[in-house]
């Protein structure tokens, strides 16, 4: 008898947590899970774009990734030195249940700002394709930012990084390259 008591409890939690909406927030996904394949230790190649004619810069930051709050959001962390300056940065990236889209939050010790953005993938060729708004620190005008992660494989990821200002095209300001420590 205790056996079917325990049983009838198990399996209305079960049924119950499947419908319930809050639970099924709570929970990591399958994309949860495709976003752990990226942990561990990672050489970060930062690419600004500059100008026609100038030097091509290149910024090699090491970085530390991890799933964290139970496996909810993928943090990245950077650390490393830019343009002669000790550089730090984190993102968070994550795939929100309720709303079936991915999230991005990252701040770094470049600016007081927080650059938040949205966006959805393209499973056709697994990128994933963000955006948000921040504010030009020069003129105080809104910039538009895009970002596009592509998960080349296990051992490589890349973050395409474009501007927009009022009316003009979209233009690619930076790349990001995540290739793995071996």
């Amino acid at each position: 008898m205790r056996f079917l008591i325990i049983f009838f409890i198990f399996n209305t939690f079960i049924v119950n947590a499947q419908e319930d909406p809050w639970l099924n927030y709570m929970t990591p996904s399958v994309i949860h899970t495709e976003l752990k394949r990226y942990e561990g230790n990672f050489n970060l190649t930062i690419i600004p774009v500059v100008p026609e004619g100038q030097e091509k810069m290149e910024f090699a930051i090491e970085s530390s990734i991890e799933m964290i709050l139970g496996g909810r959001f993928l943090e990245i962390r950077q650390k490393g030195d830019m343009m002669a300056m000790p550089f730090e940065g984190i993102t968070l990236i994550g795939y929100n249940n309720a709303s079936n889209i991915y999230e991005s939050i990252s701040y770094t010790n470049f600016g007081t700002g927080m650059s938040i953005l949205k966006g959805k993938i393209k499973t056709s060729d697994k990128t994933i394709e963000l955006s948000g708004e921040m504010v030009n620190p020069i003129d105080k005008s809104i910039i538009k930012n895009i970002q596009i992660i592509r998960f080349v494989d296990q051992n490589e990821f890349r973050i395409l990084s474009f501007d927009q200002t009022g009316l003009q095209e979209k233009q690619l300001t930076q790349e990001y390259v995540f290739r793995r420590k071996k």
